[in-house]
């Protein structure tokens, strides 16, 4: 990849990259063109990407030991709507919402204020906190599911 990056940067070109490494994609490309059954589903800046997906899903993950604690605070949110473990020796959370956020509005960004506060206050500590869909690999797999449809 690194390769690419260097021939494409010294000559001032495109360079037209074939991937299912989509983590090594939204690192070092500028566009993308996302296909489904040879069908073009979406193109453009990846930033714009990935402001496609849905975020009405967020990962949490916090000590092994405060799982419990962690669902029964997090599931006292109005806008919480399921939390379920992603994986209970790696303790991680799926928090789902009730409603889709797209970073569109202020009170988009206060859900998480909101889900990391009510952990916090419970002296539960958090050691990774993302959004499903922020990464170019979920947006894919969003957008081609659709596409299938």
């Amino acid at each position: 990849m690194a390769l690419i990056q260097h021939i494409a940067r010294e000559y001032g070109t495109g360079v037209i990259l074939c991937s299912h490494s989509l983590s090594e994609i939204e690192g070092i490309c500028d566009d993308v063109v996302i296909l489904s059954s040879g069908q073009v589903v979406t193109q453009g800046p990846v930033n714009q990407i990935l402001g496609k997906g849905q975020r009405n899903v967020y990962r949490i993950q916090i000590p092994v030991t405060d799982l419990a604690p962690a669902q029964e605070e997090l599931t006292k949110l109005s806008a919480v709507l399921r939390v379920s473990l992603l994986g209970e020796m790696s303790g991680w959370l799926r928090v789902e919402l009730t409603y889709s956020n797209n970073g569109s509005n202020p009170e988009d960004y206060s859900i998480n204020n909101k889900l990391l506060g009510a952990l916090i206050q419970a002296g539960i500590p958090v050691m990774s906190f993302e959004a499903e869909g922020s990464r170019l690999q979920d947006v894919f797999l969003q957008l081609t599911e659709e596409a299938i449809k």
